[in-house]
């Protein structure tokens, strides 16, 4: 006997056959987002609504003889009985789809959390020790089971509906939340901050300091344990430990390769670590080969190790990502960069996290021929500099330039008596902000010995860099 012939009072079934009668009486809701095979419970109804769908696709009329010979060809449990009480729940159909979606809903996850506490019973009834981290992985599933019960499954919302959630957020933003970078620059200038639901894009050229100024994002992250996740596709896990260590404990880069510095190198890495103990909300990614489906797992895992549901996810290089510059069948690289940004920002939005990207510009400036350090400002970013600028501009909350005079001072201009005299400031320029106008420069005294970048204000000269290291920056 099949689970519809059973109903009784039972009123996730009663809901199916209700569903089943509004779709027939008016197949207008076979257009309703929420309506799909999966909305039904049991596999009589899923087989009564392909039924009701293939008589639409064909233009053929819904009748009880109809019905029932569409549905039996799918499934041979189904009745005539069944047929008739679809039928004759409702001469008119349901007005409204709204509780009826809700009790299937509402259902489906209850079923779900009992599918998945049984799964964790058995583990744990098996002998020997318990998997903590396949647990934990259970419990963080379960906890996001728990968290959709009730709401609601439409995207469409009323105008009160909308209001109320807008209330909501402002709500939380009079009890202080705020999205920080972790950057004093970034966090002063951008009012919404790292929001989830963005992407911030950074581009340069080679040797302007991409990947310090990303660390530099992540480091001051570490610091205030905002949640994070760096994920390094160009540098690999020792040489980014490297950097980081290098600018933490004002170790140069080389002695940290030096065998006779080793034990007291060590002994003050560790000593950071444990410093650092408190801040369980970063996650350093080494994984290889990583597409947006693998991004998407990443992100799960980390929320799941974290219990938090936003983080700020920095990639450095976007173009290291698999698939994501590589030209899709017909399709220029272009395009198939466009398609992997549309990804990349319903991924944000679906996952609740803010993605920093990294991307290359291009070497224009090899084609320049400078040899005076007031010249060098012709060799700044723009926009159209970037690569396939249209395919990540559209997407992106945010693109930031980064630009060092002093790089190209000491490239082309050794004979310029001005070069000897230049600070290396790191210049970040805001070439498109959503929220605020485009032009802003941030700079940075750019200490590449320590991969330190140490805030300038608006006021504020560029000094000698050893004279800035003891600066108290509070983030």
């Amino acid at each position: 006997m099949s689970e519809l012939r059973k109903a009784g009072s039972n009123p996730e079934i009663i809901a199916e056959y209700r569903l089943l009668n509004a779709l027939v009486r008016n197949p207008d809701y076979l257009n309703d987002s929420r309506v799909t095979e999966d909305v039904f419970l049991n596999e009589t109804a899923k087989s009564f609504y392909e039924a009701i769908v293939r008589l639409r696709e064909n233009n053929i009329g819904i009748t009880q003889p109809s019905l029932f010979q569409a549905a039996y060809n799918i499934d041979v449990t189904a009745t005539e009985q069944e047929v008739k009480r679809i039928f004759d729940l409702d001469s008119e159909g349901a007005s409204t789809l709204d509780d009826i979606i809700h009790v299937l809903n509402i259902t489906k996850a209850k079923q779900s959390l009992l599918y998945k506490l049984k799964g964790l019973e058995k583990s744990l009834q098996n002998p020997g020790d318990p998997d903590i981290s396949a647990l934990n992985e259970s419990l963080f599933n379960m906890e996001q089971d728990v968290s959709k019960i009730g709401k609601p499954s439409s995207k469409l919302l009323s105008y009160q509906e909308w209001t109320d959630r807008y209330v909501g957020d402002l709500e939380e933003r009079k009890k202080g939340r705020r999205y920080s970078f972790g950057d004093l620059h970034l966090d002063k200038y951008m009012f919404k901050g790292a929001a989830p639901g963005c992407i911030t894009i950074i581009t340069a050229q080679t040797n302007m300091g991409k990947s310090t100024y990303v660390l530099s994002l992540i480091d001051g992250c570490i610091e205030n344990n905002i949640p994070s996740m760096y994920i390094s596709l160009e540098m690999g896990t020792i040489d980014t430990m490297d950097r980081l260590v290098a600018s933490r404990l004002g170790i140069e880069n080389r002695e940290l390769y030096n065998p006779e510095n080793m034990e007291g190198i060590i002994e003050q890495v560790q000593e950071e670590a444990q410093n650092l103990s408190t801040r369980k909300n970063f996650y350093f990614c080494e994984a290889t080969g990583v597409d947006i489906p693998k991004l998407k797992a990443l992100i799960r895992e980390f929320k799941q190790k974290t219990k938090r549901d936003y983080c700020i996810v920095a990639i450095d290089l976007l173009s290291g990502m698999k698939g994501f510059m590589s030209a899709m069948s017909g399709a220029s690289t272009a395009n198939t960069i466009e398609v992997n940004m549309n990804r990349l920002e319903e991924l944000a939005k679906e996952e609740n996290v803010h993605i920093i990207g990294v991307v290359q510009l291009n070497r224009s400036s090899d084609n320049y021929k400078i040899s005076h350090v007031e010249q060098i400002n012709s060799l700044r970013p723009g926009l159209s500099d970037v690569k396939n600028s249209a395919a990540y501009a559209e997407k992106a909350t945010t693109l930031l330039a980064l630009f060092r005079p002093k790089y190209y001072a000491d490239r082309y201009c050794k004979d310029d008596p001005a070069t000897a005299t230049l600070q290396d400031v790191l210049e970040v320029q805001v070439l498109k902000d959503r929220n605020a106008q485009a032009g802003e420069v941030f700079k940075y005294m750019f200490d590449g010995k320590y991969f330190r970048l140490l805030p300038l204000m608006d006021d504020e000269d560029p000094g000698d860099v050893e004279s800035l290291k003891g600066l108290d920056i509070d983030y």
